[in-house]
Protein backbone atom coordinates (compact mmCIF):
# COMPACT_ATOMS: atom_id res chain seq x y z
CA UNK A 1 0.00 0.00 0.00
CA UNK A 2 2.62 2.58 0.80
CA UNK A 3 4.41 2.36 -2.78
CA UNK A 4 1.41 3.36 -4.56
CA UNK A 5 1.02 6.62 -2.23
CA UNK A 6 4.50 7.15 -2.97
CA UNK A 7 4.18 6.56 -6.94
CA UNK A 8 1.82 8.86 -6.63
CA UNK A 9 3.46 11.45 -4.89
CA UNK A 10 6.71 10.86 -7.47
CA UNK A 11 4.28 11.22 -10.42
CA UNK A 12 2.90 14.68 -8.78
CA UNK A 13 6.73 16.03 -8.00
CA UNK A 14 7.51 14.95 -11.68
CA UNK A 15 4.68 16.68 -12.93
CA UNK A 16 5.41 19.68 -10.86
CA UNK A 17 8.95 19.79 -12.11
CA UNK A 18 7.78 19.45 -15.42
CA UNK A 19 5.69 22.99 -15.45
CA UNK A 20 8.01 24.50 -13.18
CA UNK A 21 10.73 24.47 -15.95
CA UNK A 22 7.80 25.03 -18.99
CA UNK A 23 7.33 28.56 -16.78
CA UNK A 24 11.09 29.02 -16.30
CA UNK A 25 11.32 28.80 -20.07
CA UNK A 26 8.69 30.75 -20.94
CA UNK A 27 10.25 33.14 -18.99
CA UNK A 28 13.41 33.09 -20.31
CA UNK A 29 12.16 33.39 -23.72
CA UNK A 30 10.11 36.52 -22.83
CA UNK A 31 13.10 37.67 -21.03
CA UNK A 32 15.61 37.12 -24.26
CA UNK A 33 12.41 38.73 -26.55
CA UNK A 34 12.79 42.10 -24.52
CA UNK A 35 16.13 41.80 -24.06
CA UNK A 36 16.66 41.98 -28.05
CA UNK A 37 13.99 44.90 -28.14
CA UNK A 38 15.28 47.17 -26.14
CA UNK A 39 18.50 46.95 -26.40
CA UNK A 40 18.84 49.95 -28.63
CA UNK A 41 16.90 52.53 -26.54
CA UNK A 42 19.59 54.51 -24.57
CA UNK A 43 19.58 56.04 -21.35
CA UNK A 44 17.93 59.47 -22.15
CA UNK A 45 15.04 58.48 -23.90
CA UNK A 46 15.05 55.27 -20.49
CA UNK A 47 14.60 58.48 -18.21
CA UNK A 48 12.18 60.03 -20.66
CA UNK A 49 10.13 56.78 -20.36
CA UNK A 50 10.28 57.05 -16.66
CA UNK A 51 9.60 60.73 -16.39
CA UNK A 52 6.51 60.99 -18.88
CA UNK A 53 5.12 57.62 -17.27
CA UNK A 54 5.39 59.14 -13.69
CA UNK A 55 3.72 62.61 -14.64
CA UNK A 56 1.21 60.33 -16.04
CA UNK A 57 0.44 58.58 -12.95
CA UNK A 58 0.60 61.42 -10.81
CA UNK A 59 -1.77 63.11 -12.55
CA UNK A 60 -4.11 60.31 -13.43
CA UNK A 61 -4.04 59.72 -9.54
CA UNK A 62 -4.51 63.51 -8.71
CA UNK A 63 -7.50 63.41 -11.24
CA UNK A 64 -8.74 60.43 -9.44
CA UNK A 65 -8.51 62.00 -5.57
CA UNK A 66 -9.98 65.05 -6.87
CA UNK A 67 -12.74 63.54 -8.21
CA UNK A 68 -13.69 61.65 -5.25
CA UNK A 69 -13.42 64.91 -2.91
CA UNK A 70 -14.98 67.31 -5.21
CA UNK A 71 -18.56 66.00 -4.44
CA UNK A 72 -20.41 67.43 -7.37
CA UNK A 73 -21.90 63.88 -8.73
CA UNK A 74 -24.12 62.03 -6.60
CA UNK A 75 -22.51 59.44 -4.60
CA UNK A 76 -22.52 55.62 -5.78
CA UNK A 77 -22.80 53.74 -2.46
CA UNK A 78 -25.80 55.57 0.22
CA UNK A 79 -25.48 54.84 3.61
CA UNK A 80 -28.24 53.87 5.36
CA UNK A 81 -29.12 53.48 9.49
CA UNK A 82 -28.92 49.72 10.73
CA UNK A 83 -32.71 49.19 12.46
CA UNK A 84 -33.05 47.01 15.68
CA UNK A 85 -35.38 44.10 15.14
CA UNK A 86 -38.22 44.00 17.45
CA UNK A 87 -37.27 40.85 19.05
CA UNK A 88 -34.00 42.17 20.61
CA UNK A 89 -34.86 43.55 23.53
CA UNK A 90 -36.39 40.14 24.84
CA UNK A 91 -33.88 37.43 26.08
CA UNK A 92 -35.04 34.45 24.35
CA UNK A 93 -34.87 32.34 26.93
CA UNK A 94 -38.81 31.07 26.17
CA UNK A 95 -37.46 29.74 22.88
CA UNK A 96 -34.45 27.95 24.20
CA UNK A 97 -36.47 26.53 27.24
CA UNK A 98 -38.75 24.90 24.70
CA UNK A 99 -35.77 23.53 22.38
CA UNK A 100 -33.20 22.36 25.14
CA UNK A 101 -34.34 19.84 27.80
CA UNK A 102 -33.44 20.45 31.19
CA UNK A 103 -31.87 17.17 31.87
CA UNK A 104 -29.48 18.55 29.84
CA UNK A 105 -28.54 20.92 31.83
CA UNK A 106 -28.23 19.49 34.64
CA UNK A 107 -31.62 20.98 36.37
CA UNK A 108 -34.45 19.38 37.57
Amino acid sequence: MMGRKKEKGQHRDKAFLWAIRGLLQIQSRWADWMERKTENISARAWAVLLAGFVVISAGFNTWLIWHSLSGREQQEVSVTPVQKPGHITRPGNEVLDSLVKDSLFGKK
